[in-house]
């Protein structure tokens, strides 16, 4: 494969120091060597220690580049890939190749997910009012259980500001689709209360292509608030509720050809709502660093509408209109034990426990015009079909059981051995399947000999039993600290993916009707990794990865021979592939006085194996990262933050196999972008900034069924009281 001479330019770039950032002053991707994270090991650790390869970004860094969506926020760190449907606003994140429903998604420590979803889980957060995002990269089942195949994705909300009252607030412009985002939060502390509100609300209308071309039907509007309060009854002892809502409603549309050129949706609600409450003992002897238990109750409701039509040839064509809502309620429960035996070892274990409870309804009206017998000579004649197809899933419920455990041991003073093993048990109940398809078709022109028909058909009922998973998964590597300021690593870890409820039970229509199959086995992962980090101080840090993942047993559709209800294309789950990954990721970063170049690049293969195929086009570009520039200045008045950057990605293919449209590519593309940041006022307490995305007017896409927006404005501005 050849390079654009762009390409080019950025790898002699980040050839300078393959790396990962992290200087005094939090930077894009990674942040100081002090930074303490809590997601590579489900306790707090300094991130230099940390096994597996992690990225870390601040909230408040990504806002002021006009980050409005949770998913802005980490698109540049190496191996992390967004993905979309067509709508914009719901991005899903991918890490290393894995795709959907394979990275976990945590708020907080505790799981968001989706067991009815083609597109995978998207973060229904506000991204306003948290502290950071750490991903963890590389299967995490140890830790995290089913579906962390590609890694982690763990969101930090916000902490209680020491003072009594610290307000924040702000706005938003967002000029791909001339929409605005407002927020505000109150967070403080009251002797042994902490507590914290925040609201949030966008709308933005469609977005603006290149050429200021303008895509209907992609306009989308989210709002939420939510509130925590926290108490410390004793130094031992801490207690908190949080409660939060936030909903989404938004359009699909494609940019697109073929099967999929008419495709429209809309999401009138997408909500989740979530209930929580925690007891943390701390710091109660030499052993026992802490025990915490959580509960939480979470809901998350979507109500989908889709239309699609295929022309077939002339004037006939096949349509299908779809009415989705889905209602699953999910029940958590968690204790975790954080133990030291004297200095040399640590011990986290626990145990986890996670139900859902999965509700639908759904229909679907099938219209199809085909040539048909019986016309009159040099006349045509047609037949229209109309299926009326309605069904109702309920009772269907899936819930896990897990224990855990990661032991820390300090072999030398520079040497730490870690390993961990989970068993997990998942047991899936089918609940009740009910539905009905009416038929209707007539003949145009009308025709004596072929009447009119209307009738019921028969409703396709899937065999459903009860399914029961066992899985042990293991961990281990060792860090080794060279000195202060660098480690090198070595990890062994597996993942697995149970299959959902939608794999096994359900019948669902997306455009094409897709069968549950109660046969499928579980994914399943081993990935080998090797990895150096260096943080200096005086301003060079830099992180690289090499790692290798075989995975088996990997779940996805494949065409039925017969067709489905309402004479259309069927699919089943079935069990067909096995994939090879490999890779290298780095990032760099490199403080010289006020400027600071920086980097991240991820170069990744990866390879599917069925019974028939041996393919690299999986649907994941082979190289793709960002390269930049940032300055920062102090003045006796103001602070100026400068950044310009490239973000580019080679070419994607998709084999016949994978892709929405049979084998398919789109091509490689860089896209530059500039911000600006102004900090005024005696503690820097307002910030303005401006930023413009793709300067050049760029048309690309990063992914298949939809054009990402041309040049575009962000504004905005936020303050602290």
């Amino acid at each position: 494969m050849r390079l654009k001479p762009s390409y080019m330019l950025m790898l002699c770039a980040m050839g300078i120091v393959p790396a990962a950032f992290a200087q005094q002053k939090t930077d894009d991707n990674v942040m100081t060597t002090n930074t303490v994270i809590v997601t590579a090991k489900r306790a707090e650790q300094d991130l230099l220690q940390a096994q597996p390869t992690v990225n870390v970004v601040k909230a408040e860094d990504k806002i002021v580049k006009g980050a409005t969506l949770i998913t802005d926020m980490v698109k540049d760190i190496p191996g992390v890939e967004l993905v979309t449907d067509g709508t914009p606003g719901i991005n899903v994140i991918n890490i290393r190749g894995e795709k959907e429903g394979r990275t976990v998604l945590l708020v907080d420590g505790q799981r968001v997910d989706d067991q009815k979803t083609k597109s995978g889980t998207p973060l229904l957060v506000n991204p306003f009012f948290i502290d950071s995002i750490e991903v963890v990269k590389g299967p995490a089942s140890v830790l995290y259980g089913s579906d962390a195949m590609g890694g982690v994705v763990n969101v930090i909300k916000k902490k209680a500001s020491d003072d009594r009252l610290a307000l924040e607030g702000g706005v938003t412009y967002d000029g791909s689709g001339n929409g605005a985002t407002e927020y505000l939060s109150a967070t403080g502390t009251i002797d042994a209360l902490r507590y914290g509100l925040a609201a949030v609300h966008t709308d933005v209308g469609d977005i603006y292509l290149s050429g200021r071309e303008r895509l209907d039907n992609t306009a989308f509007r989210n709002k939420g608030v939510e509130g925590f309060v926290e108490y410390d009854f004793n130094d031992y002892v801490t207690a908190g509720v949080a409660a939060e809502t936030y909903d989404t409603s938004s359009q699909t549309s494609t940019t697109v050809g073929g099967s999929y050129k008419d495709f429209r949706a809309n999401i009138p609600k997408w909500q989740r709502n979530k209930y929580s409450a925690f007891v943390r003992l701390h710091d109660l002897n030499d052993y026992v660093n802490s025990i915490e238990a959580k509960v939480f109750v979470q809901e998350n409701d979507k109500d989908f509408n889709s239309k699609s039509k295929i022309s077939l040839f002339g004037p006939f064509y096949t349509s299908i209109d779809v009415n989705t809502l889905n209602e699953q309620k999910t029940t958590g429960a968690s204790l975790q034990a954080d133990l030291s035996f004297g200095d040399r070892f640590n011990l986290i274990t626990g145990y986890e426990y996670k139900k859902d409870d999965l509700d639908s309804k759904s229909s679907a009206l099938v219209d199809v015009l085909v040539p048909t017998a019986g016309g009159k000579p040099g006349q045509m004649a047609m037949s229209k079909h109309n299926y009326d197809i309605a069904y109702t899933d309920s009772g269907y419920k899936q819930e896990s059981n897990a224990v855990f455990a990661l032991l820390s041991t300090t072999l030398t003073d520079a040497l730490t051995l870690n390993t961990g093993l989970r068993y997990t048990h998942i047991k899936t109940l089918p609940g009740t399947t009910t539905g009905s398809i009416d038929m209707s078709m007539i003949t145009i022109p009308p025709s004596a000999t072929k009447p009119p028909v209307n009738m019921s058909l028969p409703f396709t009922q899937l065999t459903h039993k009860k399914t029961t998973n066992d899985r042990i998964v293991g961990s281990a590597g060792l860090v080794y600290d060279i000195n202060d300021v660098s480690s090198v690593r070595f990890n062994w870890s597996q993942g697995f993916r149970a299959p959902t409820i939608q794999d096994l039970c359900l019948i669902t229509f997306t455009g094409e009707q897709q069968n549950g199959n109660p046969n499928l086995t579980p994914e399943t992962s081993n990935n080998y990794e090797i990895g150096y980090r260096y943080e200096d101080p005086a301003g060079i840090s830099f992180d690289i990865a090499a790692f290798f993942t075989d995975s088996k047993n990997y779940i996805s559709k494949v065409k039925d021979d017969k067709p489905g209800m309402g004479n259309r294309t069927a699919f089943t789950f079935e069990n067909i592939a096995n994939a090879k990954t490999y890779g290298i990721e780095t990032s760099f970063a490199w403080q010289l006085g006020d400027f600071k170049p920086y980097s991240s690049f991820t170069y990744l293969q990866r390879k599917f194996e069925t019974d028939t195929i041996n393919t690299y086009n999986t649907g994941t570009p082979s190289m793709q990262g960002t390269t930049g520039l940032a300055y920062s200045k102090e003045f006796d008045t103001i602070s100026l933050d400068l950044d310009v950057n490239a973000r580019y990605a080679s070419e994607t293919r998709y084999h016949e196999e994978f892709g929405y449209f049979g084998e398919n590519s789109y091509g490689g593309y860089t896209v530059y972008n500039a911000s600006a940041a102004v900090l005024f006022g005696e503690d820097r307490q307002y910030t303005a900034f401006v930023a413009i995305n793709n300067i050049t007017d760029k048309s690309y896409q990063t992914n298949e069924l939809i054009h990402e927006a041309g040049r575009f404005l962000s504004a905005g501005f936020n303050a602290k009281f």
